[in-house]
């Protein structure tokens, strides 16, 4: 990552790798992109956390089905988008399942990978 990278980053990403990068003298790596990979696992991380560690999915209304598992690390877009969505239609049925879920950023997560999509 250069220079102009890291200044197109989302404010709030630049805040986060900087203070990883401040400590330079306790050893940590100080690889811009690594760094910028752990911040976006941390986000994700803090989308929802299940209660138990996969989530069974059925409506009746609509015979969808599906299992919801923790946002991985390999996931890919199209995968984190799928779990976004139906961690927001479990949530809908069943709160209870989940122990935080932050809907805002979820939605704001899917508009954004939406409109991107319809580009």
């Amino acid at each position: 990552m250069n220079a102009e990278q890291f200044n197109a980053l989302p404010l709030e990403a630049r805040r986060y790798i900087e203070n990883e990068t401040a400590c330079l003298s306790c050893g940590k790596s100080n690889n811009l992109d690594l760094l910028y990979q752990k911040y976006l696992k941390m986000k994700n991380d803090n989308l929802f956390t299940l209660r138990i560690g996969a989530v069974n999915f059925f409506n009746e209304k609509t015979n969808e089905s599906g299992i919801l598992y923790p946002i991985l690390p390999k996931d890919t877009d199209a995968e984190i988008k799928e779990k976004l969505k139906l961690a927001l239609k479990i949530n809908k049925a069943n709160p209870e399942m989940f122990t935080t879920i932050n809907e805002v950023e979820i939605a704001k997560i899917l508009k954004t990978k939406n409109e991107v999509s319809n580009d």
